[in-house]
C-alpha cells in the first residue's frame, strides 16, 4: 500500500513562519518515501467538507497544524491516525490574555483547556514547538506522546547566509548601532516595547541607536515616536519600513547589530525571527526574564555573546536536522510506516 500522509494547514502566504514549519515536515516525510498531500484551509471552515474529503481519498495519517484549533475534532476520526503539531498556546492565551494584550477569559480558556486535553488524549503523536509548551501539555499526558521540535529555520535560509560569510567582521559605523525587528513590534505588547527601548537607551546609552522596524503595523506604532520624545529618550530612533521579500530581510539583517524580537509570552513562546537573527551572525537584544528561553539561547544575545557558539547552534537549529534527529518522531514513523 502507497505510503501516504495528509498534511492540513492555514493558507498563509509563502515564506510565512506556518508555511516554512508546514512545508519542512513536507519535505521530511518525503525524504522518508511518505507521499506528502496538502490540504490549505482560509477563512470560514467547513469541518464537514474536509471530513469527507478525508474519508473519500482514504487517507488513514493526517498531519494537523494548530492554529487554527477548531480543527480539533479531526482527532476524533474513527480509524484516521493524527499527528497534532501545537505551534501556540490556545487556553493559556486565553488565560493570559494573549500575553497581556487582550482581557483574559477563564471561563473560554477552562473550556479549550479540556478540548485540547481531549485532542490530544486521541491523537496519535503531539508536537510542541517550545519546552513550556511541551511541560504544559505532558502534564496530563505521559511525555511519551510530546516530541519538543522548535521551529528553528529552514535549511535554505541557512544555506543562503552561510554563503553570503554571515559571520562578518563589523561594518564600522562610527557612533552608530542598528537593531532590527522583522515583524510585529507593539502589537504584541506596548509594555513589552517600553521594556526594550528604556533598556536600549540605557546599556547604549553611548551610542546613537537607530531601530528598524520591517513588516510592523505602521499605525499600531506611531505611539512609539512619541514616548520616546515624551520620555527624554535622545539616543533611539524609530523607523517604521514596509515587508520584505524573505531574501531581503535576511540582507538587512545581516547588516544590522542587533535583533529585536517581540514575543507574546516568553513562558511559552520563543517567537520564530530569533532563529534568523542567530543565523544571521547577529546578537539577540536581551531584555527577557523566563529561564527557558535565557538557557535554549545562552551565548546568542548581546548580554553573553560568543560568536563561536552561536554560530555552531545556528547550525543544531536549522529545521531538517532538527526533524532527522527526533527520535519520538522517528518512533512514530516506525510504528505506523514499518520504518
Amino acid at each position: 500500500m502507497e505510503k501516504r500522509i495528509l498534511i492540513i494547514s492555514p493558507k498563509v502566504r509563502e515564506g510565512a513562519p506556518a508555511f516554512e514549519r508546514v512545508r519542512s515536515f513536507g519535505r521530511f516525510f518525503e525524504s522518508r518515501g511518505i507521499k506528502a498531500d496538502y490540504y490549505c484551509i482560509s477563512g470560514k471552515i467547513n469541518i464537514l467538507s474536509m471530513i469527507n474529503f478525508i474519508i473519500r481519498k482514504k487517507y488513514k495519517n493526517v498531519f494537523l497544524t494548530m492554529p487554527p484549533f477548531r480543527l480539533w475534532m479531526l482527532c476524533f476520526l474513527p480509524g484516521r491516525r493524527v499527528v497534532l503539531d501545537i505551534r501556540d498556546g490556545w487556553s493559556i492565551a486565553m488565560r493570559t490574555g494573549y500575553g497581556g494584550t487582550t482581557r483574559p477569559r477563564q471561563l473560554k480558556s477552562y473550556i479549550a483547556r479540556a478540548i485540547e486535553q481531549f485532542s490530544i488524549t486521541f491523537s496519535d503523536l503531539t508536537i510542541t514547538c517550545t519546552p513550556g509548551l511541551t511541560r504544559y501539555h505532558s502534564t496530563y499526558l505521559t511525555e511519551r506522546k510530546i516530541a519538543f521540535i522548535p521551529n528553528g529555520l529552514p535549511e535554505e535560509y541557512y544555506n543562503y547566509v552561510s554563503n553570503m560569510n554571515t559571520y562578518r567582521e563589523d561594518v564600522y559605523r562610527g557612533n552608530i548601532k542598528i537593531f532590527i525587528c522583522a515583524g510585529k513590534f507593539s502589537e504584541y505588547g506596548k509594555e513589552k516595547v517600553v521594556k526594550v527601548l528604556n533598556l536600549i537607551s540605557k546599556r547604549y546609552y553611548e551610542f546613537d541607536c537607530r531601530i528598524e522596524l520591517y513588516g510592523a503595523d505602521m499605525r499600531a506604532n506611531e505611539w512609539v515616536h512619541e514616548y520616546i520624545r515624551k520620555s527624554g529618550i535622545n539616543n533611539i530612533t524609530v523607523i517604521i519600513k514596509g515587508s520584505l521579500d524573505k531574501y531581503e530581510l535576511l540582507d538587512k539583517i545581516m547588516k544590522s547589530d542587533y535583533g529585536i524580537s517581540i514575543i507574546r509570552d516568553e513562558a511559552y513562546d520563543f517567537g520564530t525571527k530569533i532563529y534568523e537573527y542567530i543565523a544571521c551572525g547577529i546578537p539577540v537584544f536581551d531584555y527577557f526574564t523566563e529561564s527557558d528561553i535565557k538557557e535554549y539561547f545562552g551565548g546568542c544575545f548581546d548580554t553573553d555573546y560568543n560568536p563561536a557558539v552561536a554560530k555552531l547552534k545556528a547550525k543544531e537549529f536549522v529545521r531538517e536536522r532538527i526533524l532527522a534527529q527526533s527520535a519520538k518522531l522517528q518512533q512514530w514513523l516506525d510504528e505506523r510506516f514499518g520504518f
